[in-house]
């Protein structure tokens, strides 16, 4: 690392950032069996990266013990990682733990307060009412804190179809007063780092933000694609969970078009609250012998390793604040259609390493997909942009970047 950065200073403070510990909240289930600690979540893994440059590297978050071995079977063991794990107490949701919180506040307290004084610098994935909860304690302990945002808290609610009526004003005025906290989080953090071009732009009154990403790509994943052929059967694939927000039904009524003129399997990766609704419409639709659930897929190298077999990947999402598949698919050699929504529209350049189209529209799906099968060159230029576009989002570039930054806000 010590090459990344110019001035004693700089080079000093690199050698001494190992002599720190990091602490990472994450607002995600983990589960248990006694002994070590499960996540479905790409996001442990990533901190594996950061392991060298620390002297320790701390997870915590919300853990529930399960007995049931079949429930640990594909998760990520964080103990794999060489990272250490912190049990908090459970919930699973904002709903979760507004309704526990009475129940787990003193705990909580105590074990926020406990890892708070045992570590240097607190990293807090946001939006997340825990997380604003540690952030105080962190600075009353004067703690450095780092921030990482996935995603813009004002967009995502407006397409869960549980905020209708009554429900969409008081909705509003929560989501309003948690932006205005995280804003204050902000100004009084390290340094934070927002997932996309998006957020970069909308936080852009804030010196302190920059552009990152928490891919794990490495460049041993990478598969470059040497056949660009295309064979009888045409293989789409979707890549996400089955909520309102996905629009994955615009994709599968556009497969009932596509059938009559082309031989299409479509692979539906995920889960979600959807599922049945989905599997009723394939079944109404006739689709049962093109549209296949291949349910949820932990495992990175396995997901890679369908998205090799894959010809053309549809990302038909209403709102995304960046996308992370769509790093999976350049990796893959995939040829991507996606709506030109949030932070998809600063990844994707529409005709150049994929194709962007209109939200909610069936016929453009259709179109874009069939583009793609008849232009044989389109389809090259988009899978090398790819290769190209992919570059800069490998995760030894991301780290590099998070801790260039950390140590400069640090020097200052």
């Amino acid at each position: 690392m010590e090459e990344l950065y110019n001035g004693q200073n700089t080079v000093k403070l690199s050698k001494n950032l190992k002599r720190l510990k990091m602490l990472v909240f994450l607002d995600i289930p983990f589960l248990t069996d006694g002994e070590k600690h499960y996540s479905k979540s790409t996001d442990v893994e990533f901190f594996k990266f950061f392991a060298p440059f620390f002297a320790r590297v701390t997870i915590c978050g919300p853990t529930k013990i399960i007995l049931d071995e079949d429930k640990l079977i594909n998760l990520r063991i964080v103990e794999n990682y060489k990272l250490n794990f912190v049990e908090l107490p459970f919930w699973d949701s904002y709903l979760s733990f507004i309704k526990n919180f009475p129940f787990i506040f003193i705990p909580l307290l105590v074990r926020f307060i406990s890892l708070v004084k045992s570590n240097q610098i607190v990293w807090i994935r946001l939006h997340s009412i825990a997380g604003i909860f540690l952030f105080i304690i962190s600075k009353l302990f004067r703690k450095d804190v780092i921030l990482f945002i996935a995603g813009n808290v004002k967009e995502v609610w407006k397409y869960n179809p549980k905020y209708l009526g009554y429900k969409i004003y008081i909705t509003k005025l929560m989501v309003e007063l948690l932006d205005m906290i995280s804003k204050f989080m902000i100004k009084n953090s390290l340094v934070t780092f927002v997932a996309g071009e998006e957020l970069l732009e909308y936080y852009s009154e804030f010196p302190n933000v920059y552009f990152a990403i928490d891919s794990i790509i490495e460049e041993e994943d990478i598969y470059y694609r040497k056949d660009l052929k295309l064979g009888e059967t045409l293989n789409l694939i979707y890549i996400g969970s089955f909520i309102p927000i996905k629009g994955v039904e615009y994709l599968i009524y556009a497969i009932k078009k596509l059938i009559r003129s082309y031989n299409i399997k479509l692979k539906l990766i995920g889960t979600g609250p959807l599922e049945d609704k989905l599997r009723s419409m394939i079944e109404k639709l006739n689709l049962s012998e093109s549209v296949f659930f291949l349910g949820y897929i932990n495992s990175e190298e396995k997901l890679l390793e369908i998205l090799k077999e894959s010809d053309i990947i549809v990302i038909p999402s209403l709102y995304e604040s960046f996308g992370r598949v769509i790093l999976e698919a350049w990796a893959s050699g995939v040829a991507i259609v996606a709506t030109d929504v949030g932070g998809i529209k600063y990844l994707i350049k529409d005709g150049l390493n994929g194709l962007l189209i209109k939200p909610k529209s069936v016929d453009e799906i259709e179109g874009a997909i069939g583009r793609i099968i008849s232009d044989k060159e389109l389809r090259r230029k988009i899978i090398e942009e790819g290769y190209r576009s992919l570059s800069k989002f490998l995760v030894n570039k991301q780290v590099e970047n998070i801790i260039s930054k950390i140590i400069t806000k640090l020097c200052n």
